[in-house]
């Protein structure tokens, strides 16, 4: 099984009931993929940066799942085709298993840091955009403790 995490958002002129049916709904596609609903974290009624077919505000809603491969693709097939749905995002939360010592360097200052982690994606996330450039990782098996 896989983790994801998506972030749906729903029509805010919805009554109540329908809003809860609707997120219920969801979790059920979840379930009916094989998948399990982890942690679900709601968000309210949000103002949206801009208008989505005529709707201003929007019902936020965060989900982590655990998914098989295979089943993203239909979760998705049925957000498409839900008329409460106005976006969605689902997208692979990418877990390291190992003990990772970082060693990056900023482009402007060329300082280097050592990161020791076990969780990678805040680091992939700023190699990704520029910010640091790695210049390698290796395995630790044993923690490393200041």
């Amino acid at each position: 099984m896989r983790q994801y995490e998506m972030m749906a958002i729903v029509r805010a002129d919805l009554s109540d009931t329908d809003m809860s049916a609707q997120l219920e709904t969801i979790k059920g596609w979840v379930e009916t993929a094989g998948g399990s609903v982890v942690e679900t974290n709601h968000w309210g009624r949000r103002r949206m940066a801009y208008p989505i077919e005529k709707q201003r505000d929007g019902f936020y809603a965060l989900y982590k799942l655990e998914l098989p491969a295979e089943a993203p693709t239909e979760i998705e097939r049925l957000m498409r085709l839900s008329e409460n749905m106005l976006r969605f995002l689902l997208t692979n939360i990418w877990v390291c298993p190992y003990n990772l010592l970082i060693l990056f360097v900023t482009p402007n200052t060329k300082t280097f840091y050592f990161v020791f982690s076990t969780h990678c994606l805040t680091y992939i996330t700023l190699f990704d955009n520029g910010i640091c450039n790695l210049i390698g990782a290796i395995h630790c098996p044993v923690n490393i403790t200041t």
